[in-house]
């Protein structure tokens, strides 16, 4: 623990994973593996995208983005599904 007047900022909170975060993040792996999005990912993966996943796969991310920035995902769990270094 850190004195009180040690003036260094916090370390970074990339959230608590609770059971409430289950649906979410449910969701958001049904959305990448399922409908028009599951080809553009797995060509993600591959690195083969072609040029009309750009767009797609951006928006995709973008909401994704938006629901950690909201905390309605935990910054965690994203990190561990899709091991961010």
């Amino acid at each position: 623990m850190r004195p009180p007047g040690d003036p260094r900022p916090p370390a970074p909170s990339f959230g608590k994973i609770t059971p409430e975060h289950t649906a979410a993040f449910i969701g958001l792996m049904n959305t990448l593996h399922n409908g028009p999005t599951a080809t553009a990912f797995a060509r993600l993966l591959q690195k083969k995208l072609e040029p009309d996943d750009y767009t797609l796969l951006a928006h995709l991310f973008e909401e994704i983005s938006v629901l950690v920035l909201h905390h309605l995902v935990p910054e965690a769990l994203l990190f561990d599904a899709f091991a961010f270094d």
